[in-house]
């Protein structure tokens, strides 16, 4: 039912006014095209929810074509103006839909910046929604644009949000400019050095902010997102050796030097100059980074020249500051210390160096080692003993390999295979969403809940107080099911028409009614003498209940008879004075109400013909005569 039978595109146009193609909808059934039809004017609704459950019926049950997606978007932009408690339920349905057909919001991308009055959680909703509408160069700048004014928000988990955001876009940015290129037919060299550029802009300004930033949350979040950003320029793709990026700037050595600098503050525990403590998770990231460049053996692949007796120098330095404060050192970072470790004293057997800096520079590794090999933690005990293992088979350990276990004669590694294992380059990390196709374990958010639910705004399942839904039927549902010819209980065939349904039903009631009338009238004068004869009787004397039946429907096919007693009479002298409490207003009421009852029994008694009221006035109750109303509404009338 969401999608057309053909893999044509859809034809703009319709029927109904609702943009279905006539080709699209030749197998939907006539029930559920004119649900589709007669729904799709109530986005137009002022009800939020209503628009909300009308965009549902039509994302899930109605036809993919650009034209509706175009409209369901331009709805919800429209209703998510309104309340923040609205607005935020509106969003998040938006931040879902957004991820599945962002071309449907792509024309309102400004409508998703975010405002100064905006509360916390809407800013970053909007933010995720402006990640996912980078689909084009034009969007790319736009948005970019925008962050350049969030990453310095007072608001400081919010300016880490969109440094995130920062490193998501220039992520995009090779993506879009990649499929740019191949549906356009230009130069893939060409549009791969523009979104470098991109990329190498984004850089320049987080290594800015880096360094005038006063926050420990924001250095680190540069910090990380730098990595990511170096980690994607660095990227072999599909070849054997990494791309070269064109930096006339030194950009990305100017992003190295500040790592560098972050990361031997962040490992000089006893530094107290450093104003700025960033976070481990960001120091591990550094790390890594950091280790990746002092471990490239290929000139020309590195970003930052040097010769080898000054990058020798900083891998010492880095050693020598983690060895000295391992024990005290994050999880995190040990983990990337130890990986270090070893993939220097891989790089020191195939590389030739001086003598003096390989002996510092493995007997710094093989301490690391042994270190993280009676960690107390059990992840670091475990890499430590792994790795440990592959080099002793494979270059031979001479230091502390009483833990080790001794391999099998005969059996050792070759260098290539431990390289292999430890140091080759890995995939790139990406921050964008997986592909269902490519990984079956992978289930979008739109297939967990349904849009517009509670469980969609909490991002989990309500297990005590929602049921799920059903699983779509492969089988469309017989048509008899939705037959107006409904037999009775009796077994005689209903009507076919609602309407004759409807009609007869009012006609019952019309004529119900002006029988209640007439009868109301009649025991108008009967009343008065009831209420004489309650007020002269005993205080607990009832009149018992009398049950009277109504046909609600009449003939029309549903036999039911609703029971609706008749109010029980009670004495007038006990109820109370609704304006004074005391005992004598309630008495005088109480003889007023007698003398008044009196009079209309005497006027009763006449043999007058009452003035029937016609149907048109029949709640005109003052232009009715005094002895045709009840005593209640003839007494307030004199009062």
């Amino acid at each position: 039912l969401s999608s057309a039978s053909n893999g044509a595109p859809p034809v703009l146009g319709g029927v109904g006014g609702a943009g279905f193609d006539d080709d699209e909808d030749n197998d939907l059934d006539e029930d559920h095209k004119l649900l589709l039809d007669s729904s799709f004017s109530l986005l137009k609704s002022r009800n939020s929810a209503v628009v909300l459950a009308v965009c549902s019926l039509h994302y899930y049950c109605g036809i993919a074509s650009i034209k509706i997606r175009t409209a369901l978007g331009k709805a919800l932009v429209r209703i998510h103006r309104d309340r923040r408690e609205i607005q935020y339920v509106v969003l998040v349905s938006i931040r879902t839909l957004v991820q599945e057909c962002p071309s449907a919001f792509t024309p309102f991308l400004n409508d998703f910046f975010v405002k100064g009055m905006d509360p916390s959680f809407t800013r970053m909703i909007k933010l995720d929604i402006l990640v996912s509408l980078c689909i084009d160069p034009a969007a790319i700048d736009a948005v970019l644009s925008e962050l350049r004014t969030y990453v310095r928000h007072n608001d400081k988990p919010f300016a880490c949000a969109a440094i995130r955001a920062v490193g998501k876009v220039a992520e995009l940015t090779r993506v879009v400019y990649d499929r740019r290129a191949f549906t356009a037919g230009e130069d893939s060299d060409c549009a791969r050095a523009d979104a470098n550029l991109i990329a190498l802009n984004c850089l320049s300004g987080l290594v800015s902010l880096s360094e005038f930033s006063k926050n420990d949350l924001v250095v680190g979040e540069c910090a990380e997102t730098i990595q990511r950003i170096l980690s994607q320029l660095w990227s072999k793709d599909t070849e054997l050796k990494m791309q070269l990026v064109n930096d006339p700037a030194k950009v990305q050595e100017r992003a190295l030097k500040r790592l560098l600098l972050i990361l031997v503050r962040a490992l000089s525990l006893n530094d107290d100059s450093a104003q700025v403590r960033v976070p481990d998770a960001a120091v591990a990231s550094t790390l890594w980074l950091v280790s990746e460049w002092a471990t490239m053996t290929e000139a020309v692949d590195s970003p930052w020249s040097l010769d080898a007796t000054k990058k020798a120098a900083i891998r010492l330095e880095i050693l020598r500051l983690l060895a000295s404060s391992f024990s005290e050192l994050d999880p995190q970072i040990k983990l990337q210390g130890v990986h270090l470790s070893s993939k220097v004293l891989l790089m020191l057997k195939t590389e030739q160096s001086s003598p003096a800096t390989a002996d510092k520079e493995g007997a710094l590794c093989e301490f690391i080692l042994a270190m993280g090999r009676i960690d107390v933690l059990q992840d670091v005990r475990d890499r430590s003993r792994y790795e440990s293992n592959i080099l002793h088979a494979s270059i031979i350990l001479t230091r502390d390999t009483s833990t080790l276990q001794s391999a099998p004669e005969g059996s050792t590694l070759s260098d290539d295979k431990a390289k292999s294992m430890l140091s080759s380059r890995k995939p790139t990390a990406s921050s964008l969403p997986l592909d269902a196709n490519e990984f079956g374990s992978v289930q979008a958010e739109t297939d967990m809940f349904r849009f517009g639910t509670l469980s969609s705004v909490m991002s989990s399942r309500t297990s005590v107080s929602g049921l799920p839904l059903p699983k779509w039927a492969n089988v469309n549902s017989s048509g008899s099911l939705r037959d107006q010819s409904v037999d009775n209980a009796d077994g005689t065939a209903g009507s076919n028409n609602a309407e004759d349904m409807y009609s007869s039903s009012s006609e019952e009631d019309s004529s119900s009614s002006s029988s209640s009338s007439s009868a109301g009238d009649s025991s108008s004068s009967e009343e008065s003498d009831s209420d004489e004869e309650s007020t002269s009787g005993s205080d607990d004397s009832t009149v018992e209940d009398k049950p009277v039946t109504l046909d609600a429907f009449g003939s029309n096919g549903f036999g039911v008879n609703p029971t609706i007693p008749v109010p029980t009479q009670r004495n007038n002298t006990q109820v109370t004075s609704l304006l004074n409490n005391d005992t004598d207003d309630s008495s005088s009421s109480s003889s007023d109400y007698d003398s008044d009852s009196s009079s209309e029994s005497d006027d009763s008694s006449k043999e007058v013909v009452p003035a029937q009221p016609s149907v048109g006035n029949i709640l005109d109750m003052d232009s009715v005569p005094s002895n045709a109303v009840p005593v209640q509404y003839a007494k307030q009338v004199s009062n």
